[in-house]
């Protein structure tokens, strides 16, 4: 029998480096979703960021370019369409979507749906004076 396991906290948890959580704990996750709209719950390491996001049917996420990150999309309920590049896929419980950064994404919810994006984490914004501000 093999042993599943994901590096995702159980409800108000913060991530613990190195330990691994079981699959249940994604049930957990849905859960912690339910009845509300956008990102329901969020963990970040010092490499990876993760954010669970559910969108009601017909929920349309526009055509955008991410230029700093790859996107792991990870479908957990229900069923929608991710174009990358132009190029359509229907997506669904179970399906994953690799998004590379510089490609044109958009999601469209045909039920509800919910989803993880997990990707490198992005370097936080700094207050700063600009090169040609001197």
């Amino acid at each position: 029998m093999i042993n599943r396991h994901l590096i995702l906290p159980a409800k108000n948890h913060q991530p613990e480096v190195g330990h691994t959580y079981p699959m249940s704990d994604v049930v957990d996750l849905l859960a912690r979703a339910a009845g509300g709209v956008g990102p329901g719950w969020g963990a970040e390491t010092e490499d990876l960021n993760c954010t669970l996001l559910r969108w009601k049917a017909g929920h349309q996420i526009a055509p955008h370019v991410n230029q700093e990150v790859d996107v792991i999309m990870v479908v957990l309920e229900g069923s929608g369409v991710v174009s990358v590049d132009g190029v359509e896929r229907q997506i669904s419980r179970g399906w994953v979507a690799v998004i590379p950064k510089g490609a044109e994404r958009s999601v469209t919810c045909s039920t509800e749906m919910v989803y993880l994006n997990i990707h490198k984490r992005r370097p936080k914004l700094q207050v700063g004076i600009r090169r040609g501000d001197r």
